[in-house]
């Protein structure tokens, strides 16, 4: 086989991988904004840009070997290095915000006290006593206040916008779903605090929808969910419609 068909074969492999990396970028595009609302809307852009910048260096390696010069063969070099060098740097912050390890543990032992459902408890209830409610359960937090839980030993997810293990975006609702489904099973009871924060980043509305949806896959699985909430900080409508689907939990 001379020269020339390998060169051909050559040009013909490059262009197949040229044109999937086209579509893989295509379809990186089209679902950007999904990514975005997950994994952080400029995290993500940015890192498309390197995809970018990778996918011309490749454009130009083609075209390298239709119109071969040296600038030609030094410039794709140079582009695909950047893009790599680039979506290296862009994406570590998506892969903190991935960093999710906190798993359900048992704080107190003892016969359970509450059966599977969900709950509302007043944030003036001390903790110390809705953990002895939780007796028997593995327990898993998600809440602003994080440290508080931490003190007591408690699996715990940070409700921040700084990224970091075991910190989550209040706007991640999908994801912070997600997470606690895959983890909930019928010894899992899941404390929920800082309702008024998510409210606050996300609207009502949305942050209802999530809640409902956390709810119905709890139960579904026979597992435990309390939201920790102020009365005092809800309108009248939020604070209804909560009741509506979680019932209060008044321990005298």
């Amino acid at each position: 086989m001379g020269t020339t068909s390998y060169e051909q074969i050559k040009l013909f492999a490059e262009v197949i991988a040229f044109s999937v990396l086209t579509v893989t970028v295509v379809m990186a595009m089209r679902i950007r904004k999904r990514l975005g609302a997950s994994l952080g809307r400029r995290e993500v852009n940015n890192t498309i840009i390197g995809f970018l910048i990778f996918w011309s260096g490749y454009f130009v390696n083609v075209l390298n070997d239709i119109i071969k010069t040296e600038f030609m063969k030094v410039f794709d070099d140079v582009l695909v290095a950047l893009g790599l060098i680039w979506i290296l740097v862009t994406a570590q912050p998506i892969y903190g915000k991935l960093k999710l390890k906190s798993a359900p543990s048992k704080v107190f032992d003892g016969t359970r006290v509450l059966k599977s459902g969900a709950y509302l408890v007043n944030a003036s209830m001390p903790l110390q006593r809705l953990l002895r409610l939780l007796g028997g359960w593995k327990l898993l937090a998600v809440a602003r206040n994080a440290e508080r839980f931490r003190e007591s030993d408690i699996p715990t997810l940070w409700i921040t916008k700084i990224s970091g293990e075991n910190r989550i975006e209040p706007s991640r609702l999908a994801p912070l779903l997600q997470y606690i489904v895959d983890r909930a099973d019928d010894n899992t009871a899941v404390i929920i605090e800082g309702v008024e924060y998510l409210i606050l980043e996300n609207g009502f509305d949305a942050v209802f929808k999530f809640l409902t949806s956390l709810k119905d896959n709890i139960l579904s699985r026979g597992a435990l969910l309390v939201l920790v909430v102020d009365p005092k900080t809800l309108e009248e409508r939020e604070l209804k419609l909560l009741e509506r689907e979680f019932s209060w939990l008044n321990v005298s």
